[in-house]
């Protein structure tokens, strides 16, 4: 289980989202998801918990490898 799945905070809520960035690879140029776990606790901090990169989103890549 990744670290992010593991968090637990009391009020705590998670947010999961992606964002797509052009990345050369290879000699060529992809569209790669940048993927983002982010946690609020209850006094309102948040804290960024997981970063990947990934060649797509889909639900193989939120499950832990």
């Amino acid at each position: 289980m990744t670290p992010w799945m593991r968090w637990e905070s009391p009020g705590s809520t998670r947010w999961l989202d992606a964002v797509y960035v052009k990345c050369r690879r290879g000699g060529r140029v992809a569209s790669t998801a940048a993927v983002t776990a982010i946690g609020c606790v209850a006094d309102g901090w948040r804290r960024v918990l997981g970063v990947d990169v990934v060649d797509t989103e889909s639900y193989d890549t939120w499950l832990p490898q």
